[in-house]
């Protein structure tokens, strides 16, 4: 998915104020957990697993941590939250902090266990889930993007709740993602600067 401003990198992303606070968030999740929650799904070329699993190892979890920076290079969160920005971070609290906010995804090629992206799902106040991902250099320009989405709108649980991705207006090529995965704008939500796209999962 490719803009002027940050060429070649793949991401969905929305406000930080549209965020819900963790202890709401954490409920929610507990409360919904069947409804949100699915372990993994697979396309031709991508395994997309949860990562709790991997951060319930203590072994596994010191490898991601190793991993994550050569992922967050400067040129792929160049335009993310500033808690992107891995310098100096204690890895542990940073996961952890991560773990508390969204539903995060691992993005892997399969048959390497090569990590190239991340992926987060986490709730809005009325129910609705805002989706964003992100893909590292490695990955880009192979077509993973568009991969990526129509894996999880076919594997996403069926429970009737709403997918909302925001895209910046300077960025047609991953509004055109979206359309061909099946989003469809919501004018109500987009606004000068952005385009907000929803799929209902039912």
């Amino acid at each position: 998915m490719r803009c002027p401003s940050f060429r070649h990198r793949s991401v969905i992303a929305w406000p930080i104020s549209r965020r819900v606070p963790k202890v709401w968030y954490n409920a929610w999740k507990s409360h919904n957990q069947t409804c949100l929650y699915f372990q993994q799904f697979e396309t031709e070329r991508l395994l997309v697993a949860h990562w709790a699993d991997t951060i319930a190892v203590p072994e596994a979890r010191r490898r991601l941590a190793t991993q994550l920076p050569d992922l967050l290079t400067p040129d792929v969160i160049a335009h993310l939250p500033p808690f992107f920005d891995l310098t100096d971070q204690n890895m542990d609290q940073w996961i952890d902090a991560r773990d508390a906010e969204s539903d995060f995804y691992l993005i892997r090629e399969k048959g390497t266990d090569v990590l190239i992206g991340l992926m987060f799902l986490t709730p809005s106040f009325n129910n609705d889930i805002h989706l964003e991902y992100l893909l590292g250099q490695s990955a880009w320009g192979k077509g993973y993007a568009s991969e990526l989405l129509a894996g999880l709108v076919l594997h996403v649980p069926k429970t009737g709740f709403r997918l909302l991705g925001a895209v910046g207006r300077e960025n047609p090529a991953s509004a055109h993602v979206l359309r061909k995965t099946g989003f469809h704008i919501v004018p109500e939500l987009s606004g000068r600067e952005t385009e907000m796209f929803d799929i209902t999962c039912n």
